[in-house]
């Protein structure tokens, strides 16, 4: 296997960012490839193949750098479901990603191919709340709201 060297001179001062020092080559190494998984260029298995780890351990590398394992457009998507023809896992696949946050309202009614209205109530369906709102975000909200009087 042929091995390409790269040396990149870091100052000290910036050590912190990328955890010990020695692992500042690691750090960006890992960042790079999240970066080219996240852009399409390089599948699951062969960003787990570069960085030494299996695919099950990339998807936590994914999550340290807050970038989704789910890595479909809803083209892709559509033609993923178009080979399976199951309506209800496509449905099923934008209500999950809805909830996680990794697609909007809108987005996500696309993905399922029904209109915002219908999406909506299909969420039920699916167990997953109409209203995706962060916890710590309501809590900075009613806490600014406090600021004020009306």
């Amino acid at each position: 296997m042929n091995v390409n060297t790269l040396s990149i001179q870091v100052p000290e001062s910036m050590g912190g960012i990328f955890g010990e020092p020695d692992d500042a080559g690691r750090s960006i190494l890992a960042a790079a490839v999240v970066k080219w998984y996240e852009l399409g260029r390089v599948s699951q298995g062969k960003a787990s193949e570069i960085l030494g780890v299996s695919r099950a351990e990339f998807p936590g590398i994914l999550a340290q750098y807050q970038v989704s394992a789910w890595q479909y457009s809803p083209s892709d998507l559509d033609i993923e479901m178009a080979i399976g023809g199951d309506c209800d896992l496509k449905q099923y696949v934008a209500a999950k990603l809805y909830e996680r946050g990794t697609l909007s309202l809108g987005q996500a009614a696309e993905v399922a191919g029904v209109s915002k209205r219908e999406f909506m109530e299909m969420l039920g369906k699916f167990d997953v709340s109409i209203f995706n709102y962060p916890i710590a975000d309501l809590d900075r909200d009613i806490a600014n709201a406090k600021n004020y009087r009306l």
